[in-house]
């Protein structure tokens, strides 16, 4: 980051942490604009704020970004208790980044996040190359079976995302045969 943009990144930090969403998505627009590992490493902490709207922002410029240095920040913020009913965003934006080793990860999302969450880990299988071990296979299809057992009295429609998390889980196991 040069000299002169010290000031300029000193306001966008101000405007990235107000309560206004649309300053904090204009600053973190910028600051994606601008880049660079100081940038990256401003963004990432900005992952740890309580503030929903500075997070989602930062994880905004982040997918921009695509620096694989904000995965495990990324990661955190996902699995940080306090922010289980604010992480669709946290959760696309690592989607961006080279997520290959965490299936578990998108795999349990899938299985226990909210209807948003939910989606975007289906929609990771989908679209990204996950790296997957058998035992990773075997212990999923388990999770399935206890997931199953749990919801069996509940009215939802639970069962599709069983149906298509076992369809997800053969593609792997069949990719891992070859």
């Amino acid at each position: 980051m040069k000299k002169t943009n010290k000031k300029e990144i000193d306001q966008l930090k101000t405007e990235i942490e107000s309560d206004n969403w649309k300053r904090a998505l204009n600053a973190s627009d910028r600051l994606a604009e601008i880049g660079g590992r100081q940038v990256v490493d401003l963004l990432i902490g900005f992952l740890e704020s309580n503030n929903s709207i500075t997070r989602n922002a930062a994880a905004l410029a982040i997918s921009e970004l695509k620096d694989n240095k904000a995965k495990e920040p990324l990661k955190k913020a996902i699995l940080k208790q306090e922010n289980l009913n604010n992480r669709g965003t946290l959760i696309s934006a690592l989607m961006e980044l080279d997520c290959s080793d965490l299936f578990e990860l998108f795999f349990n999302i899938a299985l226990y996040g909210n209807a948003e969450c939910s989606l975007k880990a289906l929609i990771a299988f989908e679209e990204k190359f996950f790296k997957v071990e058998t035992y990773q296979i075997e212990s999923a299809l388990k999770e399935l079976d206890k997931y199953s057992i749990i919801q069996k009295n509940k009215p939802d429609d639970w069962e599709l995302l069983v149906d298509d998390l076992k369809h997800i889980i053969n593609d792997f196991s069949d990719r891992t045969e070859e």
